[in-house]
C-alpha cells in the first residue's frame, strides 16, 4: 500500500490565531480605503529584497485612465 502526503485543510479563520504566522509577520494589517484596516496574509515565500506591508489592493477603476492612455493612447477626461 502506498501512502498519500495530506494535510489539514484551513481557512482564513482557522490561520490568523496561529502565533507563528504573526511573529513572521505571514499576517499583516491592511487599511484598506472603502473598508477600514482588516488582517491579510502575505505570501509564504517572503522574497528578499520585496516588501509588502499592509497594502491593499486597487480599487474597483483607480487605474482606469493610466492605463487606457498608455496601452490604448485613449486620453483621460
Amino acid at each position: 500500500m502506498q501512502s498519500v502526503p495530506c494535510g489539514a485543510c484551513q481557512d482564513t479563520g482557522e490561520c490568523w490565531p496561529i502565533r507563528h504566522l504573526k511573529a513572521r509577520e505571514m499576517i499583516v494589517d491592511v487599511d484598506y480605503p472603502t473598508r477600514g484596516t482588516y488582517q491579510d496574509g502575505r505570501l509564504p515565500d517572503q522574497i528578499v529584497g520585496f516588501t509588502r506591508r499592509g497594502q491593499p489592493s486597487a480599487l474597483l477603476g483607480e487605474h482606469t485612465d493610466v492605463l487606457l492612455e498608455a496601452l490604448c493612447g485613449v486620453e483621460p477626461r
